[in-house]
């Protein structure tokens, strides 16, 4: 090989180096997108309900806040879950998910809503038995009370247990509840 030919196959190899290290950058960018679009399908396929769904809904609570006569809103519908609260129940137990999604949502929660929240943020997959666990955490949990059939208010927290201090006296000890 003469010098001419091998300065362009040096060329040429430096230049495919280049292209392919570009195409794995591009590749490694394009799966990051990837995976943010699927973040927010889920999220979208979670809010995308028709509104023939949300005024049947409507209804139903009304009806409920008459038979009941508490002040229920008009419409229960989870508000905008964004990337960023789902990325926020990452990690997190169900029951302390369902508590931090009831905050986000007012009080009021619904099974079918917290099932489709927790799948679409990781914490539970979609199975068959899926609504039952929903149903479960929200029956089962202290810190929630039915309001109406599939409907659950969370219960504001409760004020600790009064302080209980030990008095010594001369020959017992008494016991003293601070208030």
């Amino acid at each position: 090989m003469n010098t001419n030919e091998r300065i362009t196959l040096d060329t040429l190899t430096k230049k495919r180096d280049e292209l392919r290290a570009q195409g794995a950058a591009l590749l490694a960018d394009a799966d990051a997108l990837l995976a943010e679009a699927d973040t927010i399908e889920r999220a979208i396929n979670l809010l995308g309900r028709d509104a023939s769904s949300r005024s049947s809904k409507s209804g139903e609570v009304n009806t409920i806040s008459q038979n009941l006569g508490a002040e229920l809103p008009d419409s229960i519908s989870i508000p905008d879950i964004d990337a960023a609260f789902l990325a926020s129940l990452k990690g997190m137990s169900q029951p302390r998910a369902t508590i931090a999604l009831a905050k986000h949502c007012g009080g009021l929660l619904r099974p079918f809503d917290l099932e489709k929240v927790l799948i679409a943020a990781g914490i539970m997959k979609k199975t068959r038995y899926s609504p039952n666990i929903a149903s479960r955490l929200l029956a089962n949990s202290p810190r929630f009370e039915r309001v109406a059939l599939g409907l659950y208010r969370l219960i504001a927290s409760k004020p600790d247990k009064p302080e209980v201090v030990v008095e010594k006296k001369a020959d017992a000890m008494a016991l003293r509840t601070i208030q």
